[in-house]
Order: structure tokens, then C-alpha cells, then sequence
């Protein structure tokens, strides 16, 4: 049995907070490189996009679905319409002020944008328009949206099955199912690359060939739950190995030294079981006070928890930033990722932060309160 304290240290989402704003920071550093081709570092961070995208993916999972487990220790419950509501508040405003200024500025300078990618957009199916148009997230400023698009995906159904499993006790035991999702996903990828007729921008962007970096993720939060095992998890975490493996993995997945072929069958879910175990290790050190001892540079406990806020922003706006800090400094890279944060953090101020009141009135309330009211319900009954 793991103690109370030990579970909450597991479902502690702060790590993975920060680790996904590093790995949104590595992913601009990838695209700011490629306007960058006499710059040594510019091939080697290039190789770096599609692993920050996977682990943006592992982290993804692994907080909604802590949060859900909170949520459902704290009220005996998931509300599915509160969930829908907070991912809708947070994240729509952002994609539909972008969506409605790429659209008039590609208007203005008579570049067309098809209605279909601007209601994919819109409707969260981004990722099948450019797995259909052959667009691996590269031909268009909207591009790279297609990840967003997977996670809500994933995320919509993920809640539904949760539910149906703490809140009623049906339905299909979690882990392994989490785990045939990872198998499917990459047994599917390895079916499509021997096939002619699938393209890589396929596989690239669907979401039943990416799914698998999110169940990774959902898998770690559940393994640190009462009742689901996370002893024998944590004993793996423990091991030396595993955090030499995973370095080393994660080593060999950014140098782009491994062909496509392997990266697009089996090589995306290893890199992904790469980085949960790096998360999975860096969280159990925060939970014994190690990572508070570590130089604040490197040390993600005391790492400013509002510029992992802008995590968000900077995904989605950071084509424009890059643009923008260009054309006023084109010579001076420093200054471009300067102006890229900048934009981000205007577009957090106006786009996202504004609607935060909403986001907190949709929180799930705690135990005491729920018990509070039905104590009143039945008194005024």
C-alpha cells in the first residue's frame, strides 16, 4: 500500500509542468534553427522538433489525467461537462484569435488559406487535414497546431473511459488497456511504413499512429495512484539503469542518428517511454527534497511556475514571434528568441490569463464542500 503522502508526491503535475515548457522552449529553438543555416547548431537543434513534440505528449497525459485522479479523490466524481468546459476555455481563445489573424493576414498579401484547415482548425482535426494534404506540420504557419488537435482527441475520450472506470467500477482495467494503446499505435505505424500507400505525413499526424506518447504519459500518472501498482514502478525508477537507459535514449533520438523507418515505427514510442522515465525519476526526487539541492539553473523546483504558464502561447504563436523578431533584428538570434517570448507572453496576457476567473469557477469543488452541500441539501429537505 503506498502512503497518502507518497501518492500525492507521484501526481505532483508541477515537474511535468516545467518539463513541458522546456520541451515547448527546445521546439523553438528547432524552428528558430532553421532560419539559421550557416549556424553550426542549426542541423542538431532542427532534429530536436519531433522529440520535443513527444514529450510535450507524455506530459500531456500525465497531467490531465492526475488532475482527473485528483479531481475524483477530492468529489468521488469526474465531471465530464467542467472538464470539457476548462480545455475549451483554455485553449480555444488562443486557437481562434490565431486562426482569425493568419486568415486576414494571408488575406492581405493574397494568400489563400482553405476553408477545410481553417474549420480543421477550429474543430480540433488538424492533424487529419495535414495527414490527408500530405503536410507534416512544416508547409503552413498553422502547421504545427496539429498536435493540439491529438491531444484533445485523446483527452475527450481518455476522460470518458476514466470515469467509467474510478466513478462506476466498469469497464476495462486501465493499465493494460494503456498499454495495448501503446502497442497498437506502434504496431499500426510499423504496418504503415511497409506500406507504399501510406505516406509519412500520415503517420506522422494521425492520432490513432501518435496516441501512444499520451498513453505513456496517462500510464505514469495512474502508476502513482493507490492501488495500481506504483511500488513496482517506482523500484524500476529507482534503478540506476533506468535513468542511464533513458539519457541514452534520449541521446540517440535527438542526434537523428536512427532512420526514418525505425523513428516512424517502433522509434516514437521508445523515445516516449524515454522520456516518462526521465519524468517519472525527476519526480521521485522532488518528492525526497533532491532537486531543491541542485544549482537553480538546472533545478526545475525553483524554475518560475508563471513562464511555465506561457507554455501555451508560445506553442501556438511562436511562427510570428520568430517573423516578427527577423524582420526587426535579423542578424542578432538573441533578440529573435527575445521577440518570441515577448509575443508570447502579450499574447498570454490578452488571450489566456483574461478567462482564468472562468477556467476556476469550472474546478472541481473539494470533498469537504461536496459533503458540505449535500449535508444542506438533506437539512433543507
Amino acid at each position: 500500500m503506498v502512503s497518502p503522502n507518497r501518492t500525492r508526491s507521484t501526481l505532483n503535475v508541477e515537474v511535468a509542468d516545467r518539463m513541458r515548457f522546456l520541451a515547448v522552449v527546445v521546439l523553438v529553438l528547432g524552428h528558430a534553427a532553421m532560419g539559421w543555416p550557416d549556424s553550426p547548431l542549426s542541423d542538431r537543434l532542427g532534429s530536436l522538433v519531433g522529440y520535443s513534440i513527444i514529450a510535450m505528449f507524455v506530459c500531456a497525459g500525465f497531467i490531465a489525467t492526475a488532475a482527473l485522479i485528483r479531481e475524483h479523490e477530492h468529489t468521488g466524481d469526474i465531471a465530464l461537462g467542467k472538464f470539457v468546459g476548462r480545455r475549451a476555455v483554455r485553449i480555444l481563445p488562443t486557437i481562434i484569435a490565431f486562426t482569425a489573424i493568419t486568415t486576414i493576414h494571408h488575406s492581405l498579401n493574397g494568400v489563400d488559406v482553405p476553408f477545410l484547415r481553417v474549420a480543421s482548425l477550429l474543430g480540433f482535426v488538424a492533424n487529419y487535414y495535414n495527414a490527408l494534404a500530405h503536410d507534416d506540420g512544416t508547409r503552413h504557419v498553422v502547421g504545427h497546431l496539429w498536435s493540439i488537435a491529438v491531444s484533445v482527441q485523446f483527452l475527450l475520450v481518455w476522460v470518458i473511459v476514466l470515469r467509467r472506470q474510478l466513478v462506476t467500477g466498469k469497464g476495462r482495467p486501465l493499465m493494460p488497456m494503456l498499454l495495448g494503446t501503446v502497442v497498437f499505435a506502434a504496431a499500426l505505424r510499423a504496418i504503415f511504413v511497409g506500406a507504399t500507400d501510406v505516406s509519412h505525413a500520415y503517420i506522422y499526424n494521425a492520432t490513432e499512429t501518435r496516441v501512444d506518447a499520451l498513453a505513456i504519459g496517462a500510464f505514469l500518472a495512474l502508476a502513482g495512484r493507490d492501488g495500481y501498482g506504483s511500488p513496482v514502478v517506482e523500484q524500476m525508477l529507482r534503478a540506476p539503469i533506468a535513468l542511464v537507459l533513458a539519457v541514452v535514449i534520449t541521446l540517440i533520438a535527438i542526434s537523428a542518428a536512427l532512420p526514418a523507418e525505425h523513428r516512424f515505427s517502433l522509434g516514437f514510442s521508445v523515445e516516449a517511454l524515454a522520456t516518462a522515465v526521465l519524468l517519472g525519476v525527476v519526480t521521485l526526487r522532488w518528492q525526497e527534497g533532491m532537486m531543491r539541492r541542485m544549482p537553480s539553473p538546472w533545478n526545475l523546483a525553483t524554475a518560475p511556475r508563471r513562464l511555465s504558464a506561457i507554455s501555451l502561447s508560445l506553442f501556438v504563436w511562436h511562427h510570428y514571434g520568430l517573423a516578427i523578431g527577423r524582420r526587426l533584428t535579423p542578424d542578432n538570434e538573441a533578440l529573435v528568441l527575445a521577440t518570441t517570448f515577448a509575443v508570447a507572453l502579450i499574447a498570454y496576457a490578452t488571450l489566456e490569463r483574461p478567462f482564468r476567473w472562468l477556467a476556476d469557477r469550472l474546478r472541481a469543488p473539494n470533498r469537504q464542500s461536496v459533503q458540505r452541500g449535500r449535508s444542506e441539501d438533506a437539512a433543507n429537505a
